[in-house]
């Protein structure tokens, strides 16, 4: 047997590789969105929770998952009505409704082999309240906005009354 010195010995480092890869990248996001540090990180100018935003965001981001939210705010549907109203397979299905209901969007209630859904719109009410934050603040600043430039055209009507 032939022994090595030390420094010719490297430590094997295991890489994943193509969708296993992404798999463990996401995974790792995920964890690191329910640590209590990132918990701490929020907007100073609405105190949100960016996870909670970034989730029903990109929930809604998607023209298939807001249809369901539509069909699903006229009531409770099971699983296999919502898929017959879209026209893709029930796994397909069955993925948009996993990425509402981590979004918190949707409650599932399992009666036997049965699933039904219903809205849950507390998620969308912080959306909003969000975006109504900003909607206030870029409001505020076109009003300021306006004034100035009413104030300056005021001015300038003053100065060619002044020089005629």
């Amino acid at each position: 047997m032939i022994e090595l010195p030390e420094s010719r010995i490297v430590p094997m480092r295991f890489e994943p590789r193509g969708r296993w890869r992404q798999r463990t990248k996401k995974r790792a996001a995920r964890k690191c969105l329910n640590t209590p540090q990132s918990a701490q990180i929020v907007n100073q100018m609405v105190k949100y929770s960016p996870a909670i935003l970034d989730r029903t965001f990109g929930a809604l981001a998607d023209p298939t998952r807001r249809r369901i939210l539509e069909q699903l705010s006229s009531g409770d549907h099971c699983v296999t009505d919502l898929a017959k109203r879209h026209d893709m397979s029930l796994p397909a299905v069955s993925k948009h409704l996993r990425v509402l209901e981590e979004a918190g969007l949707i409650r599932r209630r399992r009666r036997g082999r049965v699933h039904s859904l219903r809205l849950h719109a507390k998620p969308m009410k912080a959306a909003q309240a969000w975006i109504e934050s900003y909607r206030r603040f870029w409001e505020e600043s076109f009003t300021r906005l306006d004034n100035f430039l009413s104030e300056l055209e005021n001015k300038n009507h003053e100065r060619s009354n002044k020089s005629k």
